[in-house]
């Protein structure tokens, strides 16, 4: 039995779907997310909600649980870097084969 048919089968009344993926399926956000994104003034840890939307580079938080509370946007991306750049920032993670 080899290793993808071991995975799928390890729940045997409900099958994992197992989807193999190769080295460049991976990308390395954290690089990107380094030279592209300004989070200090998020103040996360003073926030208690967060709402990210797709396709917005601002990011909405609120400081309490008041529902009534305005969502306060924040622009997350550095000066001078604009949301078509981010892609051309991913780089694929190197990886080695260890099976």
């Amino acid at each position: 039995m080899d290793l993808v048919s071991l995975i799928a089968m390890a729940n045997r009344q409900n099958p994992y779907t197992v989807t193999l993926m190769a080295p460049e399926d991976f990308f390395d956000f954290k690089s990107a997310a380094e030279n592209t994104l300004d989070t200090k003034k998020l103040e996360i840890s003073k926030v208690h909600w967060i709402q990210v939307s797709k396709g917005n580079v601002k990011v909405k938080t609120r400081r309490t649980l008041n529902e009534m509370e305005a969502w306060k946007e924040c622009n997350v991306l550095k000066k001078n870097v604009e949301m078509g750049q981010i892609k051309d920032k991913l780089f694929n993670l190197s990886c080695k084969n260890r099976l």
